[in-house]
């Protein structure tokens, strides 16, 4: 591995104490960084590193995804589960997560892009490890032991507009010795509130939202965005249903919508009422 290795200490001694049998209080780790910095090969790494065979768990519909993960391997190893991609799962998903992780039966692995995806309850009892993009030296160092075909002026380049090892790499496969191409725009996904705080604030970098066209209607709305554009969003959201490729006018619309401040809309109890009161 080619880095800071002493960032990732904390994750390799939670890791070498569940292998050594002294069970931590802690048992999930979640590793967290942009598309290509390398997050699923160092999960792998310091899992074999440690003693572990990965067991990589992306099937939640069946009743027992982790049953594999509490018996030893074909070569008697202890098998560590390992959810990569895991920005999209489902709230029953999380739950047969935080349910398994709950037993502490093995050490849990889970990669994603945003933290923000993961529920609290887990996150708030996990060890945290991001991983950052790596530096230019440090990408320059990776093309150097990849190929011995180009010069070091042609993989100072490729490390110099490349972001990510994955980026590097693919690179170094696809450009010609002395090939020059503009350098390379890479955006860290966003959802929830984060995605529409920054659309507000215009940091946003991008032509394409994930959320829901209400939430950021909403959200402008609270802080005092523009009437004009406030009734223009709800209109164009609500005539989306009847005319073919409005909704994506509407997004772009929305990338628009500005407001000073970018306060979260508060959360607001539903009651409901019967003649005796509220229940």
């Amino acid at each position: 591995m080619i880095g800071i290795k002493s960032i990732f200490q904390p994750m390799k001694s939670l890791l070498d104490s569940w292998a050594s049998k002294v069970k931590s209080s802690t048992n999930t780790i979640i590793i967290h960084g942009e598309s290509g910095v390398g997050k699923t090969t160092l999960s792998k790494s310091y899992s074999i590193n440690s003693g572990f065979e990965p067991e990589f768990i992306s099937d939640f519909k069946g009743k027992h995804p982790f049953s594999k993960v509490t018996s030893l391997s074909l070569s008697g190893l202890t098998r560590i589960a390992i959810i990569d991609d895991a920005d999209l799962l489902s709230k029953k998903d999380w739950k047969i997560v935080s349910d398994f992780s709950n037993m502490k039966l093995s050490p849990i692995i889970i990669i994603v892009i945003n933290l923000k995806s993961i529920p609290y309850n887990i996150r708030n009892k996990s060890l945290l490890v991001e991983v950052n993009r790596p530096s230019k030296e440090n990408l320059f160092q990776f093309l150097k032991l990849k190929s011995s075909e180009f010069d070091d002026e042609h993989l100072r380049y490729i490390s110099d507009i490349s972001p990510t090892w994955r980026s590097a790499e693919l690179n170094l496969l696809t450009s010609p010795n002395g090939f020059r191409c503009e350098e390379e725009t890479r955006q860290i996904m966003m959802v929830g509130i984060e995605e529409n705080q920054s659309i507000l604030s215009g940091t946003y970098i991008g032509n394409h939202m994930n959320n829901h066209p209400s939430s950021i209607i909403q959200m402008a709305e609270y802080n005092h965005a523009d009437v004009d554009q406030i009734i223009t969003s709800i209109t164009m959201h609500s005539e989306s249903w009847n005319y073919a490729g409005l909704s994506r006018v509407l997004k772009n619309y929305l990338l628009t919508l500005r407001t000073d401040d970018c306060k979260p809309v508060p959360f607001r109890k539903m009651f409901r009422y019967r003649s005796s009161g509220k229940v």
